[in-house]
């Protein structure tokens, strides 16, 4: 979907539209506040960086299925407000829900700006910028 929509509105339009799209495709969840599925919609625009970075959506893909294991499956914790029937261990909250997530879960809490902060900065020194040799746009290779 981002690249034909890509073609007609330009990358980072596209990328803005689908991270709003896949954010807000979260408030179905029960549980589901709107903070969280902010940090979702934030989580598409740092796949789409890492999509410029790496030239293909594996990394994110990754990135994204690391964190939902580790939340959902590994700690027991709600994921974007819901919980899993089979986890590993059984975590349980205490504290303002502005830092545990509350029902929504750790991507509920301010402190994951931090953690999608980190992740960009990662991404950037990981994958530095890909030089465009401007001899072989010519040439069409």
């Amino acid at each position: 979907m981002q690249a034909t929509l890509a073609s007609g509105i330009g990358f980072w339009p596209a990328a803005i539209l689908l991270s709003l799209l896949f954010g807000g495709s979260h408030l179905g969840n029960t549980g589901e506040a709107m903070f969280g599925a902010a940090m979702a919609g934030t989580f598409g625009i740092l796949a789409a960086f890492s999509l410029t970075r790496t030239g293909n959506l594996w990394f994110a893909i990754g990135m994204h299925a690391g964190w939902d294991w580790a939340e959902t499956y590994f700690f027991g914790t709600p994921n974007s407000g819901r919980f899993a029937k089979g986890r590993l261990f059984s975590t349980t909250f205490h504290g303002a829900n502005w830092l545990t997530g509350g029902s929504v879960g750790p991507e509920g809490s301010y402190l994951v700006l931090a953690v999608l902060a980190l992740a960009a900065l990662g991404i950037h020194f990981l994958f530095p910028r890909r030089q465009i040799n401007p001899d072989a746009i010519r040439r069409g290779s």
